[in-house]
C-alpha cells in the first residue's frame, strides 16, 4: 500500500538533491518523511498524502506529524502553515526518526548525546551482567 504513496510522491517532481540522488521522501514501513526545498512544494506533497489517505482509507497520525524548517543564512520572516488531512501541523526544531535526532540547524550534537547515553546504559548493563556471572562461578 505504501509503495503506491511512494510512487505518487515521486511523480510530483518536487525534490531535494542528496549528492546525485533526487529525493522528496523517506519511507520505512509506515513511517514517512517528506521534504521539499520550498513551502509550495511541501504543500503539494502534503496534498498527495491527503489524497492517498482518502483513496486508501488510511489514517496519518497527525499528532506525531511535525514540520521543521532547516535553518539557512536567510532569515525566515514567518513560518508558513502546513496541513495534512485538514489538520494544521506544528513546528519543531528537533525530530526523531528511526532512532536518530534530526535538528533544524543540521548539527548532530543531540543525536551524538543520545547515542552516547545509550552506549553508557549498555556498558553498565554488561558490567552488571559480568559481575553477576562471576559471582556464580
Amino acid at each position: 500500500m505504501y509503495i503506491d504513496l511512494s510512487v505518487r510522491l515521486q511523480s510530483v517532481h518536487v525534490d531535494c538533491r542528496l549528492s546525485n540522488i533526487i529525493i522528496n521522501h523517506f519511507l520505512f514501513a509506515d513511517d514517512v518523511v517528506i521534504f521539499s526545498p520550498s513551502a509550495k512544494g511541501l504543500r503539494e506533497l502534503l496534498k498527495v498524502c491527503t489524497s492517498f489517505a482518502q483513496s486508501h482509507n488510511a489514517i496519518f497520525n497527525t499528532t506525531k506529524s511535525q514540520c521543521m524548517i532547516i535553518n539557512s543564512k536567510y532569515k525566515v520572516l514567518r513560518n508558513p502553515s502546513f496541513r495534512l488531512c485538514s489538520i494544521l501541523l506544528p513546528y519543531t526544531d528537533k525530530y526523531k526518526y528511526l532512532g536518530h535526532v534530526i535538528c533544524a540547524d543540521l548539527t548532530d550534537d543531540a543525536d551524538v548525546m543520545k547515542q552516547t547515553g545509550s552506549l553508557y546504559v549498555r556498558a553498565k548493563l554488561l558490567t552488571r551482567l559480568s559481575e553477576n556471572f562471576l559471582k556464580l562461578l
